[in-house]
């Protein structure tokens, strides 16, 4: 590359000390936004120190990025905090490490494995519905839409991973991580804060908690060594799959493996299940075309993998969801040596900074591209859409590894809840997204549930409900 032609980027040009930080913690979606909107496609900017940023939204160069010269660009792994948690797991590791795990996980996310976990999915959902939210829905108690989620997600991933009754195990592992989470969140909002060796009273709780997890964790894997048994989850997938040389995981390396799952697999889908359901709570015609679909199809029943191909609305409805709301909301990837995106130069050592957010908001890709419309997604359309215009499940060799899972997941649970209840969002609330680890409503989404005493008869019109021939299940 010729350094004299070298050209620079451009955007803010920030505070001389701290960069463009000020203007990022006061309103970080709205300061990327206005970045894109300004500056065009490649921005640099900078945070505390000298090394350049580079805000990068178009999908072709986030395809570069990502995808065609991916061996350029690591992962970016700064947080230390959550490193304590999930240790080398695939959210952290990088080069042959990640690699082989990568290879050793694979076989658990596809095909007859995966469809055999679909029962724990829609099981979970029907127990909600038959216990917590028919008596919401009977008392009119509201509550919080996140919460109810992250519990039915955070239950979900346990029985796909362990299926064996954890008994109180469960109630402390689910204690514990709600610690861990709440304290990754506040450390990801107060980069200044001082580092969990500190013995402060917030820091000695997170580390207590993670030894707990380190405890439990470690006691079913031994368990499940002792046993030998394939009880065809997650962990006996972990287990029994062999390497290349025969080998298969170390104790630490399934530790590490399902505590990644844990903290990141059941908060990114319980984000997308809100935003989803806020969504459909604030579009009702949207919600007559999901729920006609839904009894079309199932007539009353529980739904199946197999059923998947014929609810192609549902699809749409969590892909424009995660469009406006895409829980994985940033991807950070660290130079290692010069490039060049765009015209202008990325220096070695720089970062790079990739946005769902803000590339599911770009007007030249997205039609009124605020207003929340699943029919975005409809084959013929997508079809026109380049390959990196919709990605909330980021892309390339490190893609998320459960993204089938989420899908699989969000699509079983919203066919399984919403023939048989609407949600009302109390006093017409209005969810702000936070922009933390991922994308949650920053305060709580108080809801309130109805149970529907009609259903939308197969073949019928949107708008007309009459009694349904087949009684609800629960």
């Amino acid at each position: 590359m010729n350094k004299n032609k070298q050209r620079i980027a451009p955007g803010p040009k920030g505070n001389l000390l701290l960069g463009s930080l000020p203007e990022i913690q006061r309103d970080a979606l709205r300061f990327y936004l206005d970045c894109w909107r300004q500056y065009g496609d490649v921005v640099r900017f900078r945070l505390l120190g000298r090394a350049a940023w580079h805000l990068v939204s178009h999908p072709d160069d986030i395809d570069y990025v990502l995808r065609i010269n991916g061996q350029n660009y690591r992962k970016m792994v700064t947080n230390n905090t959550l490193r304590r948690v999930v240790g080398e797991g695939l959210l952290m590791s990088e080069g042959e490490t990640w690699l082989r795990q990568r290879r050793l996980m694979t076989p658990a996310f596809q095909g007859r494995r995966l469809e055999n976990l679909s029962p724990i999915m829609v099981n979970a959902a029907k127990s909600l519905a038959h216990d917590e939210w028919r008596a919401y829905a009977q008392s009119g108690q509201p509550f919080d839409l996140g919460e109810e989620m992250t519990r039915l997600t955070l239950k979900i991933m346990l029985q796909t991973l362990f299926s064996a009754n954890l008994g109180a195990q469960a109630e402390v592992l689910q204690s514990a991580l709600m610690v861990v989470r709440q304290y990754i969140n506040y450390k990801y909002a107060h980069v200044l804060s001082l580092p969990s060796s500190v013995p402060t009273r917030r820091n000695r709780r997170f580390l207590e908690v993670c030894e707990t997890l380190d405890n439990i964790i470690y006691s079913i894997i031994a368990e499940r060594r002792r046993s030998g048994l394939d009880m065809g989850d997650l962990l006996s997938t972990f287990l029994l799959t062999p390497g290349e040389e025969g080998a298969g995981m170390s104790d630490r390396q399934v530790r590490d493996e399902i505590l990644t799952l844990i903290v990141a697999g059941h908060e990114t889908t319980a984000t997308a299940l809100t935003w989803t359901w806020y969504l459909l709570a604030q579009h009702p015609e949207c919600e007559r075309q999901l729920l006609a679909e839904l009894s079309q199809v199932l007539a009353g029943r529980s739904p199946t993998v197999a059923d998947l191909p014929r609810l192609p609305y549902t699809k749409m409805v969590m892909d424009e969801a995660m469009r406006l709301y895409p829980p994985a909301w940033a991807i950070g990837r660290l130079a290692k040596g010069e490039d060049e995106i765009r015209g202008y130069h990325i220096p070695a050592n720089s970062y790079v900074l990739i946005l769902p957010y803000v590339t599911h908001r770009r007007a030249d890709l997205w039609d009124d591209p605020e207003k929340f419309d699943p029919q975005r997604f409809a084959p013929q359309r997508v079809a026109l859409l380049p390959r990196f215009a919709h990605f909330p499940f980021g892309g390339g060799p490190r893609q998320c590894i459960g993204n089938n899972f989420s899908m699989l997941e969000s699509q079983l649970l919203l066919a399984t809840l919403v023939p048989h209840f609407r949600l009302e969002l109390v006093s017409g609330a209005q969810a702000e997204p936070e922009p933390s680890v991922t994308l949650r409503p920053r305060r709580e989404v108080m809801v309130r549930l109805h149970a529907r005493p009609r259903c939308v008869e197969a073949g019928a019109s949107q708008t007309e409900e009459i009694v349904p021939t087949l009684t609800c299940p629960y």
